[in-house]
């Protein structure tokens, strides 16, 4: 077992544990909970009780004060000693039920309240600590899912034999392959409308020539010579347009130009990989990208080679997200090599990715400044990158069973859901400025 993929096995033990925990402690808090709300309950009926036994004798204070108001109104300005007396009890009475009503507010009505203030402190205490857990529990589940996506692609990675190593030997498998039928290919189909309608001119001329220059009505039509001279000579004009290029790229993104014959070498390259079949299919996708890549760089009058290439390669398999992450990554990497230079550059780098046409020039003038520094970073730091991709990619439709890889989806390269996208990246990465 590799140390990546124990490491990763024991991330999700860790993370299962956390949610576990979690999990006891939402168990723990809701029962601090339920247990306080019940204090909560009985508290405030304890001051709504002693608010209940306070209620009389506010009516019999206020009842009092309004006797004694109304007494004194009554007497007016000189009361007698008996009017006087009479007042007196009824003050000392008032007297009395405030005293009564302060020693209950002072003893049973603020022990009532400090209670439920207690109990309510804690009841929001442990509201808290219950979110808390519960956050921590939908926290720990998702890493839990992350963990478990993590630890199946290192399982996959570990099954599949998709190592450093592999990647290795498939960029290099890639790169030295035999591209001349490619480029002889390419020649063909941009010479074969002017070729095809040169042909037709030829007949025409013959025709023309049995008729003595004659053009009556039985030649007057669709095929003669005047006609197809007209056909010829567009096709010259539009072989020599700007546009025609990518009418031909075009044609390749769309599969219409992809022939299997174009990918005869795959048979050569078969021995060399016995993966699980998902990967195969990643593998010859691989493939049938590069030399769609080939076919696209070659219209425009660009083929690349040897390292170059590699260097398309792992930029054009990865795209513009995974690369700008990459560069990222050498930026903040500490490595001594990255000078302030190179991070210039990288930083640079990132910028152009958002270009549309001549995109490669545009990089490789960043890639082979001061020295190269930053093509020798970026082809340290992509080759782990792209591994990464490659596991992420196979993973998804993971199998098991190892077979040779020439029987995986020979035929059904054009099926790839994403080679339109891959095909306008090239064309991006490839088309002149």
């Amino acid at each position: 077992m590799s140390t990546a993929l124990q490491n990763a096995k024991n991330e999700l033990e860790r993370q299962k544990k956390a949610s576990a925990d979690a999990a006891a402690n939402i168990s723990m808090w809701e029962k601090q909970v339920s247990t306080l709300q019940g204090s909560h309950k009985t508290a405030s009926q304890a001051v709504a009780d002693v608010n209940k036994k306070i209620s009389p004798i506010n009516v019999t204070i206020n009842g009092l004060k309004n006797h004694i108001s109304q007494l004194k109104r009554q007497y007016g300005a000189k009361p007698t000693d008996s009017q006087k007396a009479e007042i007196k009890r009824q003050e000392d009475k008032l007297t009395a039920e405030n005293n009564n009503l302060a020693g209950i507010k002072g003893s049973e009505l603020s022990k009532a309240q400090q209670k439920l203030g207690t109990v309510n402190n804690e009841l929001n205490h442990a509201r808290k600590k219950l979110s808390d857990a519960r956050n921590a529990k939908t926290a720990a589940d998702k890493a839990v899912k992350a963990a478990e996506a993590s630890l199946a692609e290192h399982e996959f990675e570990e099954d599949a034999g998709i190592t450093t190593k592999f990647v290795d030997n498939l960029m290099s498998e890639l790169t030295k392959l035999s591209m001349s039928e490619i480029k002889d290919w390419i020649k063909r189909w941009k010479e074969w409308e002017v070729n095809d309608k040169k042909s037709l001119l030829k007949e025409g001329e013959e025709v023309y020539k049995q008729m003595n220059g004659r053009l009556d009505s039985k030649y007057y039509n669709s095929e003669n010579y005047l006609y197809r001279k007209k056909l010829y000579d567009d096709a010259v004009k539009r072989s020599q347009s700007p546009n025609f290029n990518n009418e031909i790229v075009d044609g390749i993104i769309e599969n219409k130009c992809i022939k299997q014959a174009a990918l005869n070498a795959l048979v050569g390259f078969a021995g060399k990989f016995a993966i699980p079949a998902s990967a195969g299919v990643l593998v010859n996708r691989y493939y049938s990208q590069t030399k769609m890549a080939y076919s696209i760089a070659c219209v425009y009058g660009s083929p690349p080679s040897g390292d170059n290439f590699k260097t398309d390669l792992f930029i054009l398999f990865l795209g513009k997200t995974n690369l700008k992450d990459a560069l990222r990554e050498i930026i903040n990497s500490g490595e001594e090599y990255v000078t302030d230079k190179v991070k210039e550059k990288a930083n640079e780098m990132i910028n152009e990715l958002n270009v549309v046409k001549g995109l490669k020039k545009k990089i490789y003038e960043k890639l082979e400044a001061n020295g190269n520094l930053l093509k020798k970073a970026l082809l340290k730091a992509l080759p782990a990158k792209f591994k990464t991709h490659a596991v992420k990619q196979a993973a998804k439709s993971a199998g098991t069973k190892l077979i040779p890889i020439v029987s995986v989806g020979l035929s059904g390269v054009e099926a790839f859901k994403n080679m339109k996208e891959f095909g306008n990246f090239c064309k991006e990465y490839y088309s002149p400025l």
